[in-house]
């Protein structure tokens, strides 16, 4: 009974029968959504700069800025970290930092290495790529 209803089905589909469209208008909506989403997946990506920044907290209305400093270190034949230290008052909580790095990209990384988010202190730890140093605009914020 199966075989003869999958007969009767194939039978009917015709070149530019409606069920032939329905599916060729299926697969290009199907398509379309498909490509629609690369796109953005891509559009995406080109808006990021591709720097090894460090973004992390929340900046709201009720914070203000805190301290703000570069951190640089000039070319080394090594790769080596370098740590900076920052504390702030005991009443103080830090909810955001940012470092920025400046200038040609140079391949560094940085890390919150110590302290950071909620914390009155921060231990920054960055890393120079070998034969070359870094430059970091720093932001703290806080309340």
């Amino acid at each position: 009974m199966q075989s003869m209803f999958k007969c009767i089905i194939l039978k009917d589909q015709k070149p530019g029968s409606l069920l032939q469209v329905g599916k060729m208008k299926f697969t290009l909506l199907f398509v379309l959504v498909i490509v629609t989403a690369v796109a953005a997946d891509e559009e995406a990506g080109v808006r990021s700069n591709g720097r090894p920044d460090l973004v992390i907290g929340t900046i709201t209305s009720q914070d203000s800025l805190i301290r703000s400093f570069r951190f640089n270190r000039p070319a080394s034949p090594s790769s080596q970290s370098h740590f900076h230290r920052i504390a702030m008052a005991a009443g103080v909580r830090i909810s955001a930092i940012t470092a920025r790095e400046v200038g040609q990209t140079q391949n560094p990384t940085i890390r919150v290495a110590g302290g950071g988010i909620g914390f009155n202190n921060v231990n920054l730890e960055a890393r120079n790529a070998r034969g070359r140093g870094f430059s970091y605009n720093v932001q703290i914020w806080g309340r």
